[in-house]
């Protein structure tokens, strides 16, 4: 399942363990984001494999002015002129928290609290997912993240869709139509 919205702003953003603090490495802080009018795509569906079941979700935060795709498979595509920082995802809590603004401070705040409200249960340690962060002459253009839960954390999508939407501020967010085909209007774009 695809979907679109807008995030009015972001000051800062924190994807984490929400008992990591600011010096461990496997978690993504930013503050003085000064983001505007931001678009944002989420691809999220039902997985199974013979070594997993459960939800995966791929979401791409924009500038309304880059022109970043997010594909159906959750690769995407951006513009080669982007300096790109990759930042592996851990947890230690078995918890994984995702926010910003208000959000962003819950979780900074929540940092002594095992699995705050504000926080998904993954039911395991270990590796969430990965951020990508684009930045064009030292200003971040889009932000990119990925995650999965195993189906015994019973989450469902929705239940999943809503968390995204409270924490991440999305507005007017809506379902997509399935697409194969993608139109690139420049070739300088790569995965």
């Amino acid at each position: 399942m695809k979907y679109k919205g807008k995030i009015k702003h972001i000051d800062k953003i924190i994807i984490s363990d929400p008992i990591y603090t600011e010096e461990v490495k496997c978690r993504y802080e930013r503050t003085n984001v000064g983001a505007k009018n931001w678009k944002i795509n989420i691809n999220i569906d039902n997985v199974q494999t013979n070594e997993i079941k459960g939800i995966e979700f791929f979401v791409l935060m924009q500038a309304e002015d880059e022109n970043c795709i997010l594909k159906n498979d959750g690769s995407f595509l951006y513009y080669t002129e982007n300096e790109i920082e990759e930042i592996r995802i851990g947890m230690d809590s078995a918890s994984i928290a995702i926010g910003i603004n208000k959000a962003a401070d819950e979780i900074k705040d929540s940092v002594e609290d095992w699995q705050p409200e504000c926080a998904l249960e993954t039911l395991t340690d270990g590796e969430f997912g990965c951020v990508k962060e684009g930045k064009k002459e030292g200003k971040i253009c889009f932000i990119y993240f990925n995650g999965y839960l195993d189906e015994d954390t019973e989450y469902t999508i929705e239940e999943i869709i809503k968390y995204l939407i409270e924490q991440l501020e999305i507005e007017g967010l809506e379902e997509m139509i399935k697409s194969n085909q993608i139109e690139l209007g420049k070739s300088d774009l790569e995965i």
